[in-house]
């Protein structure tokens, strides 16, 4: 019954003993990460397999891992700014769940189950550059200008330097905007 209930999840999810290494994982886990049978992943260290790298490709290594270091401690966590490995060496930005395994108050592991964030990533950036670049020409629009003055006008009483804001008057902008919008 178990294994239909992990199987029936939209979401990855896997199971680990304390020393990192997994014990389980559902189909969605496979799906996911592009596995293609949980043999791939059973017994592995599953930070060293999905979990190795920042997003920038820096190391990551086990002893800072957020998931890792939750369980150890017996917390429960929750973060959605990281990304996991797929098998074919791409990352995906996950959202992620962890929650530690006791029995009988003795830690046995833990349960982490995750989700793809990739859509969500990607509208956000959308909604970004909607809210802060034209859309004809991709240049930055006023509200980014209001943004970064006020950015640096924070900075600058911060600092106790000073800044300076240049204006420049392009003959002939008016024409060419109303032309082509």
């Amino acid at each position: 019954q178990m294994d239909s209930l992990l199987n029936s999840m939209a979401e990855g999810a896997y199971g680990v003993d304390t020393n990192g290494n997994c014990k389980f994982v559902n189909r969605s886990f496979l799906k996911i990460l592009g596995y293609d049978h949980p043999d791939e992943v059973i017994g592995k260290h599953i930070h060293e397999l999905i979990h190795y790298s920042h997003p920038d490709g820096s190391p990551y290594p086990a002893s800072e891992c957020k998931i890792y270091n939750a369980y150890r401690h017996n917390r429960e966590i929750h973060v959605s700014d990281e990304v996991f490995w797929k098998k074919d060496g791409t990352a995906i930005p996950v959202e992620y769940w962890s929650k530690p395994l006791s029995v009988d108050n003795v830690l046995q592991g833990a349960i982490a189950t995750f989700i793809d964030i990739t859509e969500r990533k990607l509208a956000e950036a959308d909604i970004y550059n909607l809210a802060f670049y034209d859309t004809l020409t991709h240049l930055p629009n006023r509200r980014l200008l209001i943004d970064r003055l006020n950015k640096a006008i924070t900075t600058r009483k911060r600092s106790g330097r000073y800044g300076a804001l240049m204006f420049l008057d392009l003959d002939n902008f008016k024409p060419l905007n109303d032309t082509y919008g």
